[in-house]
């Protein structure tokens, strides 16, 4: 019984043992093992249902039980692991890089599939702030495990496919308003000749008399109208959009970009998240027929992150956007395209003001900034606002000439700029007070809320 249980035990450690060795032969140990750590003074802790935490003991490789798991969503897909530590040593002979390899074993012997993923993004923080073994103890050491909703590349085929329809289908045409006279009519009253007899029922029978008499009777006089020529309006012409009529309600975001006139070089800042899609073919098809103004314009399109979760998003610096100059329509269609598939539809409030800085900073001698926005999406970095020293025209998509929000309104006021709507600019140099009314090219709104609101009558 005692040799049974004594092979037993030898198996069980030569398993484990052979595991262990296994572990620590795969290749990516050595690499991660050797980052480079970043140092920080705290890895920050998020609640965040994108986020998982693998916390171990300070100074080993041993998982907290009190937070381990075993699996991990299935309904996920990781994209970055930090492995955290603190600076802090008890002794100065303490080998760390040692440490990380078998915190890394560790991983490895729970999630294996992390290390067989070439999608994964790794990393190493050195926290510096703790100073003292107590302190040191309560932060963070270990893992922590980001994810996202895996990408819906069916939604993202139906986009494109979306896309391609409408720019399939698009002709532009131009409807021409004739000049227009406008005429003033003069009213005056002349005399008759005739004078109305004293007696009202002589009045009544149409009685009238050649001279005033002694009586005193008053002169007739009647009315002529004369028709003046006024003014002439002058005629007009102006594009509209003919897409696929199943398809888009309007053609509102083609029309007031076509019918406007840009100088200058311009920077287009175009949001491709959600469901921008019919809009971003709009302003495609807008760029494919006034290559004039694409040529000298530059492109950034951006995705709030490329589906990062919100725990690994810092103001300023969300990501996803990506570049490309306007002389080639099909480079400009394809960087779109990309920044559409690496972001995953994002959440509302966008990086707006991230993504404008950048290309401010990319292209320094843009003279001004066409923002293509969500009209439905908050701006998420509006703090961000004073470092934008050019002005920037905003068109609303969705909504081009509805509501206007706050954070809009502010970016077109303090820059100088303008929310672009299809018959002219509507352009905010003060700060309104509540009800007040602002008027453009018949639209009436009322200032409320920090919102302009459209007056529907």
């Amino acid at each position: 019984m005692k040799l049974k249980l004594a092979i037993s035990i030898g198996f069980l450690t030569l398993f484990i043992s052979e595991s262990s060795m296994i572990s620590a032969q795969h290749p990516m140990i050595d690499k991660l093992s050797n980052l480079k750590a970043i140092s920080i003074k705290r890895h920050p802790i998020n609640k965040d249902s994108n986020t998982l935490y693998l916390p171990m003991y300070f100074n080993t490789a041993e998982i907290i039980e009190k937070y381990n798991f075993n699996e991990l969503p299935k309904d996920r897909e990781v994209i970055r692991v930090h492995l955290a530590y603190t600076r802090y040593k008890e002794v100065d002979t303490f080998n760390q890089k040692r440490l990380n390899r078998n915190r890394f074993i560790k991983l490895y012997e729970k999630f294996p599939e992390l290390f067989n993923s070439n999608e994964i993004e790794w990393r190493i923080y050195e926290q510096v702030k703790a100073t003292r073994h107590e302190v040191a103890q309560k932060e963070l050491h270990g893992f922590v495990i980001f994810m996202r909703k895996p990408r819906d590349w069916s939604s993202l085929t139906k986009e494109r496919s979306l896309i391609d329809k409408l720019l399939l289908d698009f002709h532009d045409s131009t409807i021409v308003v004739p000049d227009k006279k406008v005429y003033r009519v003069r009213r005056k009253r002349v005399s008759t000749g005739k004078y109305i007899p004293v007696r009202y029922d002589k009045q009544e029978k149409g009685i009238r008399y050649k001279n005033p008499s002694i009586w005193g009777r008053e002169p007739e006089y009647k009315l002529v109208y004369d028709t003046l020529g006024f003014k002439t309006i002058k005629g007009s012409s102006r594009k509209i959009g003919i897409f696929n009529g199943n398809i888009l309600a309007n053609s509102d975001e083609y029309e007031s970009l076509a019918n406007r006139k840009f100088e200058g070089n311009w920077a287009i800042v175009s949001d491709v998240t959600a469901s921008m899609s019919p809009y971003s073919a709009q302003v495609l098809a807008f760029l494919k027929t006034n290559s004039e103004f694409r040529k000298k314009s530059n492109l950034a399109f951006f995705n709030d992150g490329d589906g990062k979760p919100e725990s690994l998003k810092r103001l300023g610096y969300s990501g996803g956007i990506y570049y490309v100059g306007g002389n080639d329509i099909d480079s400009v269609y394809y960087t779109m395209l990309t920044a559409m598939k690496n972001g995953d539809g994002g959440d509302y409030p966008e990086n707006n003001i991230e993504a404008v800085v950048r290309a401010i900073n990319k292209w320094p001698k843009t003279d001004s900034i066409l923002l293509i926005a969500d009209s439905r999406a908050m701006v998420k970095d509006i703090r961000l606002l004073r470092y934008i020293k050019k002005p920037v025209c905003i068109l609303l998509c969705g909504n081009v000439n509805g509501d206007i929000s706050e954070d809009y309104l502010e970016i077109a006021r303090q820059t100088k700029g303008c929310i672009i709507q299809t018959d002219g600019d509507l352009r905010v140099y003060k700060k309104l007070k509540n009800g007040e009314i602002v008027e453009n090219n018949g639209r009436e709104y009322r200032y409320s809320k920090n919102s302009l609101l459209l007056n529907d009558y």
